[in-house]
Protein backbone atom coordinates (compact mmCIF):
# COMPACT_ATOMS: atom_id res chain seq x y z
CA UNK A 1 0.00 0.00 0.00
CA UNK A 2 2.95 2.32 0.61
CA UNK A 3 4.11 1.74 -2.96
CA UNK A 4 0.62 2.31 -4.37
CA UNK A 5 0.21 5.49 -2.34
CA UNK A 6 3.61 6.80 -3.41
CA UNK A 7 2.80 6.38 -7.09
CA UNK A 8 -0.58 8.04 -6.59
CA UNK A 9 1.13 11.03 -4.99
CA UNK A 10 3.41 11.36 -8.01
CA UNK A 11 0.41 11.24 -10.32
CA UNK A 12 -1.41 14.02 -8.47
CA UNK A 13 1.59 16.26 -9.05
CA UNK A 14 2.10 15.42 -12.75
CA UNK A 15 -1.40 14.91 -14.17
CA UNK A 16 -2.83 17.84 -16.09
CA UNK A 17 -6.60 17.42 -16.24
CA UNK A 18 -8.89 17.84 -13.25
CA UNK A 19 -10.55 14.48 -13.91
CA UNK A 20 -7.21 12.67 -13.87
CA UNK A 21 -6.19 14.39 -10.64
CA UNK A 22 -9.48 13.40 -9.00
CA UNK A 23 -8.84 9.78 -9.95
CA UNK A 24 -5.35 9.91 -8.44
CA UNK A 25 -6.74 11.52 -5.28
CA UNK A 26 -9.29 8.71 -5.04
CA UNK A 27 -6.44 6.18 -5.11
CA UNK A 28 -4.73 8.15 -2.32
CA UNK A 29 -7.86 8.26 -0.20
CA UNK A 30 -8.62 4.57 -0.57
CA UNK A 31 -4.99 3.65 0.06
CA UNK A 32 -5.28 5.41 3.42
CA UNK A 33 -8.58 3.61 4.10
CA UNK A 34 -7.04 0.19 3.41
CA UNK A 35 -4.04 0.93 5.63
CA UNK A 36 -6.40 2.04 8.41
CA UNK A 37 -8.42 -1.19 8.14
CA UNK A 38 -5.24 -3.31 8.20
CA UNK A 39 -4.00 -1.53 11.32
CA UNK A 40 -7.35 -1.97 13.10
CA UNK A 41 -7.54 -5.67 12.22
CA UNK A 42 -3.97 -6.18 13.41
CA UNK A 43 -4.75 -4.44 16.70
CA UNK A 44 -7.85 -6.61 17.18
CA UNK A 45 -5.96 -9.84 16.50
CA UNK A 46 -3.17 -8.83 18.86
CA UNK A 47 -5.65 -8.12 21.64
CA UNK A 48 -7.60 -11.34 21.12
CA UNK A 49 -4.43 -13.45 21.06
CA UNK A 50 -2.89 -11.70 24.07
CA UNK A 51 0.02 -10.27 22.08
CA UNK A 52 -0.71 -6.72 23.21
CA UNK A 53 -2.15 -5.19 26.37
CA UNK A 54 -2.93 -1.54 25.93
CA UNK A 55 -3.55 0.39 29.15
CA UNK A 56 -7.15 1.34 29.77
CA UNK A 57 -7.79 5.07 29.76
CA UNK A 58 -10.74 7.45 29.97
CA UNK A 59 -12.62 7.33 26.65
CA UNK A 60 -15.46 9.62 25.53
CA UNK A 61 -18.27 7.16 24.83
CA UNK A 62 -20.64 9.91 23.66
CA UNK A 63 -18.37 10.85 20.78
CA UNK A 64 -17.73 7.23 19.84
CA UNK A 65 -21.46 6.41 19.67
CA UNK A 66 -22.18 9.49 17.53
CA UNK A 67 -19.36 8.72 15.10
CA UNK A 68 -20.17 5.02 14.76
CA UNK A 69 -23.89 5.60 14.22
CA UNK A 70 -23.09 8.17 11.54
CA UNK A 71 -20.66 5.78 9.85
CA UNK A 72 -23.16 2.91 9.75
CA UNK A 73 -25.95 5.23 8.61
CA UNK A 74 -23.89 6.31 5.61
CA UNK A 75 -23.49 2.65 4.66
CA UNK A 76 -27.18 1.78 5.16
CA UNK A 77 -29.23 4.89 4.24
CA UNK A 78 -32.53 2.96 4.19
CA UNK A 79 -32.32 2.33 7.94
CA UNK A 80 -33.69 4.89 10.43
CA UNK A 81 -31.29 5.68 13.28
CA UNK A 82 -32.20 7.39 16.53
CA UNK A 83 -29.73 8.31 19.29
CA UNK A 84 -30.25 9.45 22.87
CA UNK A 85 -26.86 10.20 24.40
CA UNK A 86 -25.79 12.64 27.17
CA UNK A 87 -22.76 14.79 26.42
CA UNK A 88 -19.30 13.76 27.58
CA UNK A 89 -19.89 10.34 29.11
CA UNK A 90 -16.51 8.80 29.85
CA UNK A 91 -15.83 5.10 30.39
CA UNK A 92 -12.80 2.86 30.79
CA UNK A 93 -11.56 1.67 27.42
CA UNK A 94 -8.99 2.00 24.66
CA UNK A 95 -8.74 2.67 20.92
CA UNK A 96 -10.75 -0.46 20.11
CA UNK A 97 -13.91 0.68 21.90
CA UNK A 98 -15.14 2.27 18.67
CA UNK A 99 -14.81 -1.15 17.00
CA UNK A 100 -16.91 -2.68 19.78
CA UNK A 101 -19.72 -0.14 19.44
CA UNK A 102 -19.56 -0.14 15.65
CA UNK A 103 -19.70 -3.93 15.57
CA UNK A 104 -22.93 -4.09 17.57
CA UNK A 105 -24.60 -1.25 15.63
CA UNK A 106 -23.66 -2.90 12.34
CA UNK A 107 -24.85 -6.27 13.66
CA UNK A 108 -28.29 -4.77 14.33
CA UNK A 109 -28.55 -3.88 10.64
CA UNK A 110 -26.98 -6.77 8.73
CA UNK A 111 -29.04 -9.47 10.45
CA UNK A 112 -32.38 -7.81 9.73
CA UNK A 113 -34.42 -6.67 6.74
CA UNK A 114 -33.38 -3.05 6.11
CA UNK A 115 -36.81 -1.91 4.86
CA UNK A 116 -38.64 -0.21 7.73
CA UNK A 117 -35.86 -1.04 10.21
CA UNK A 118 -35.20 1.38 13.07
CA UNK A 119 -32.10 1.21 15.26
CA UNK A 120 -32.17 3.24 18.47
CA UNK A 121 -28.97 3.79 20.46
CA UNK A 122 -29.24 5.16 24.00
CA UNK A 123 -26.66 5.71 26.72
CA UNK A 124 -27.74 5.65 30.38
CA UNK A 125 -25.54 6.54 33.34
CA UNK A 126 -26.01 4.92 36.76
CA UNK A 127 -24.06 7.05 39.22
CA UNK A 128 -24.80 4.80 42.19
CA UNK A 129 -23.59 1.65 40.45
CA UNK A 130 -20.75 3.52 38.71
CA UNK A 131 -21.70 2.09 35.33
CA UNK A 132 -22.80 3.19 31.88
CA UNK A 133 -25.17 1.13 29.76
CA UNK A 134 -25.37 1.51 25.99
CA UNK A 135 -28.55 0.05 24.50
CA UNK A 136 -28.62 -0.78 20.78
CA UNK A 137 -32.24 -1.64 20.03
CA UNK A 138 -33.62 -2.72 16.66
CA UNK A 139 -37.10 -3.46 15.34
CA UNK A 140 -35.99 -6.59 13.49
CA UNK A 141 -36.66 -10.26 13.93
CA UNK A 142 -35.12 -10.58 17.39
CA UNK A 143 -32.86 -13.27 18.87
CA UNK A 144 -34.35 -16.59 20.08
CA UNK A 145 -33.89 -17.30 23.80
CA UNK A 146 -31.75 -20.37 23.13
CA UNK A 147 -29.27 -18.23 21.12
CA UNK A 148 -28.95 -15.23 23.42
CA UNK A 149 -25.81 -16.60 25.11
CA UNK A 150 -24.42 -18.64 22.22
CA UNK A 151 -24.08 -15.69 19.83
CA UNK A 152 -21.22 -14.32 21.95
CA UNK A 153 -19.23 -17.58 21.93
CA UNK A 154 -16.91 -18.03 18.98
CA UNK A 155 -16.99 -21.82 19.00
CA UNK A 156 -20.78 -22.00 19.01
CA UNK A 157 -21.59 -18.99 16.84
CA UNK A 158 -22.30 -19.13 13.15
CA UNK A 159 -22.27 -16.45 10.50
CA UNK A 160 -26.00 -15.83 10.69
CA UNK A 161 -26.17 -15.44 14.48
CA UNK A 162 -23.16 -13.24 15.13
CA UNK A 163 -19.93 -15.10 14.56
CA UNK A 164 -16.53 -13.54 15.17
CA UNK A 165 -17.86 -9.99 15.50
CA UNK A 166 -19.87 -10.61 18.68
CA UNK A 167 -17.17 -12.88 20.07
CA UNK A 168 -14.78 -9.95 19.70
CA UNK A 169 -17.30 -7.63 21.38
CA UNK A 170 -17.72 -9.98 24.34
CA UNK A 171 -13.96 -10.41 24.71
CA UNK A 172 -13.18 -6.69 24.63
CA UNK A 173 -16.01 -5.74 26.98
CA UNK A 174 -14.60 -8.25 29.48
CA UNK A 175 -11.18 -6.61 29.09
CA UNK A 176 -12.82 -3.28 29.96
CA UNK A 177 -14.32 -4.80 33.12
CA UNK A 178 -17.85 -4.70 31.75
CA UNK A 179 -20.56 -7.00 30.46
CA UNK A 180 -22.67 -7.43 27.32
CA UNK A 181 -25.93 -9.25 26.76
CA UNK A 182 -29.03 -9.29 24.54
CA UNK A 183 -32.67 -8.78 25.52
CA UNK A 184 -36.01 -8.76 23.71
CA UNK A 185 -37.20 -5.43 22.34
CA UNK A 186 -40.82 -4.35 22.78
CA UNK A 187 -42.87 -5.00 20.69
CA UNK A 188 -40.33 -6.73 18.45
CA UNK A 189 -36.62 -6.98 17.77
CA UNK A 190 -33.55 -7.22 19.97
CA UNK A 191 -31.69 -4.96 22.38
CA UNK A 192 -27.95 -5.39 22.83
CA UNK A 193 -26.73 -3.93 26.12
CA UNK A 194 -23.10 -2.97 26.73
CA UNK A 195 -22.32 -2.15 30.36
CA UNK A 196 -19.01 -0.44 31.15
CA UNK A 197 -17.43 1.15 34.25
CA UNK A 198 -18.07 4.88 34.55
CA UNK A 199 -15.07 7.20 34.65
CA UNK A 200 -14.90 10.19 37.00
CA UNK A 201 -14.31 12.53 34.04
CA UNK A 202 -17.98 12.14 33.07
CA UNK A 203 -19.75 15.46 33.49
CA UNK A 204 -22.73 17.51 32.31
CA UNK A 205 -24.97 14.59 33.28
CA UNK A 206 -27.61 16.95 34.66
CA UNK A 207 -28.27 18.05 31.07
CA UNK A 208 -31.26 16.08 29.66
CA UNK A 209 -30.31 13.60 26.92
CA UNK A 210 -31.02 14.79 23.42
CA UNK A 211 -32.84 12.79 20.77
CA UNK A 212 -31.62 12.95 17.20
CA UNK A 213 -33.60 11.37 14.38
CA UNK A 214 -31.46 10.73 11.33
Amino acid sequence: MTIIRGHAELLTEDLETEEERRSAETILRWSDEVVDVIQRVRAIIQRLTGQSKLPLTSVDLSTIVAEEVERVQQTYPRVTFETRVPDEVHVKGDELLSEVVGNVVTNAVIHNDRDGLTVTVTVEVDDEAGTVRTHIADTGQGVPDDEKDAIFRRGESNRESGGFGLFFVDTMVSVYGGDVWVEDNDPQGAVFVIELPLETETRNLETPPYLVRQ
